[in-house]
């Protein structure tokens, strides 16, 4: 992040709920329960967090959000 601090780090093989859910199990088992989670726009990320932290704002990242719509904006164009 901006800060450059990394409160904790994993590399999963894929962005699927069967990895993201004991990972997030671990942050909440070390940290407790949260007010809110920063996240992309993927599926399997928001029912993880939904599971794991039932309740939690979730806040979808800028950056992720920018880079999808700017794929879908631009998608069409890039394609001439």
């Amino acid at each position: 992040g901006l800060t450059g601090i990394t409160m904790d780090a994993t590399i999963m093989p894929s962005e699927s709920s069967e990895y993201i859910t004991p990972f997030l199990k671990e942050i909440k088992d070390v940290f407790g329960d949260s007010v809110s989670v920063m996240r992309d726009m993927g599926i399997a990320i928001k029912e993880s967090v939904s599971a794991v932290f039932p309740g939690i704002l979730q806040l979808i990242c800028h950056y992720h959000f920018v880079k999808a719509l700017g794929k879908d904006v631009f998608s069409s164009y890039l394609d001439l």
